[in-house]
């Protein structure tokens, strides 16, 4: 399950401010990070760890990577790999959230310093997504194409796909997207995000949550499943956690012929969305919590714990939501590198003086 490569950090981060700035002088060229992937059988997740491993690569840090494969055994197993190996910092990416805190418990009992990306594994520090924001600003983008087009309650469901086992923390983007619509768009059932939990399927008849599982084919056999009880006559909205699932909900609703009444919203910044983004109608926006920003704030992340800092509980990475209108503004021509991320988190500041974001010049400001 290990590979080693030369090259990137982990997908780690540093919010907030950093405590203890008396660290010692360690160079990055002499750092080994330990990286288990949540999986490399995705194209989405592939190329964000593939991010992290140019990173380093440019940094001079060994990088090892392991594949957890969407599994909370093969989890532990590689987190007790990974101990053993002994790096000076690891990176845990994993899906189940019931699990992180045996994982952390096993680093920090190692006395190895972590960072748990995107799902928490206490005590390790938590790299993530403001994940409330990321459906904040999907909704931004769907509420002004409804009422544009006249889609009200009366005539529109939103799709929003989650993966149960994640847990709260990152469905909460899409519980989020669904309450800032419904309490915006005329005729929609309100319901506030925290009253969404993961066995809520309907709401009125305006929200299907739909539990779409972990790939694009569940995603797929998920949101197929669903469509035949949604009236032929009404609009769709689709967003989901990421794009694996979001790519998997719309390929359902073209095979249910249901596309030229449907809005689709990604989450990932995945190629395949990015080319949709450009070129079909119906795909109106796209979060992005830039990949290249994970593996950037990462590193830095991973340096500063090398060093000894103290890091904040979370530290949240650049993001922002794609359209039409901008997309050339970030990516250029490019659908897989951005030519500048958005504006760094006001608390991250402190990751710049680690000096590995000035290495990469691409954050407005750094």
């Amino acid at each position: 399950m290990r590979r080693s490569v030369a090259g990137l950090v982990a997908l780690g981060l540093l919010a907030l401010a950093i405590a203890g700035c008396g660290a010692s002088k360690t160079s990055s060229k002499k750092l080994t990070f330990d990286y288990a992937n949540l999986t490399d059988n995705s194209a989405l997740f592939s190329s964000f760890q593939q991010s992290f491993v140019a990173g380093a690569k440019k940094l001079g840090i060994t990088f090892n990577t392991y594949n957890n494969n969407e599994s909370g055994t093969t989890a532990l197993t590689n987190a007790r790999l990974m101990v053993a190996s002994h790096p000076n910092v690891i990176f845990d990416y994993n899906v189940v959230a019931g699990l992180g805190a045996s994982l952390g418990s096993i680093f920090h009992k190692a006395g190895i310093r972590c960072v748990a990306v995107n799902i928490a594994a206490p005590p390790c520090p938590l790299e993530n997504l403001n994940n409330p924001g990321m459906g904040q600003l999907a909704a931004g983008v769907a509420v002004p194409y409804m009422r544009s087009h006249g889609w009200t309650g009366a005539n529109t469901t939103v799709l929003f796909l989650q993966n149960a086992t994640a847990g709260a923390s990152v469905n909460i983007a899409v519980r989020t997207f669904y309450s800032d619509v419904a309490s915006r768009v005329t005729g929609m059932t309100p319901m506030p995000a925290s009253d969404i939990h993961a066995a809520t399927t309907t709401i009125g008849t305006t929200g299907i949550q739909v539990n779409a599982g972990g790939t694009l084919s569940s995603a797929h056999t998920a949101v197929a499943d669903v469509l035949p009880g949604i009236a032929s006559t009404r609009h769709l909205v689709l967003f989901g956690i990421n794009d694996d699932l979001v790519l998997g909900g719309w390929s359902a609703i073209q095979d249910a012929g249901r596309s030229s009444q449907a809005i689709v919203i990604g989450l990932g910044g995945a190629v395949p969305a990015m080319q949709q983004l450009r070129t079909n109608p119906h795909w109106i926006g796209e979060d992005i919590p830039f990949l290249p920003g994970w593996a950037e704030i990462g590193l830095a992340m991973g340096v500063a714990l090398s060093r000894g800092y103290h890091l904040p509980a979370t530290t949240y990475i650049p993001q922002t939501i794609l359209t039409k209108a901008n997309v050339s503004h970030y990516y250029g021509s490019s659908n897989t590198t951005p030519k500048v991320l958005s504006a760094l988190p006001p608390s991250d500041k402190y990751l710049i003086k680690t000096g590995v974001l000035q290495k990469f010049k691409n954050i407005p400001g750094v």
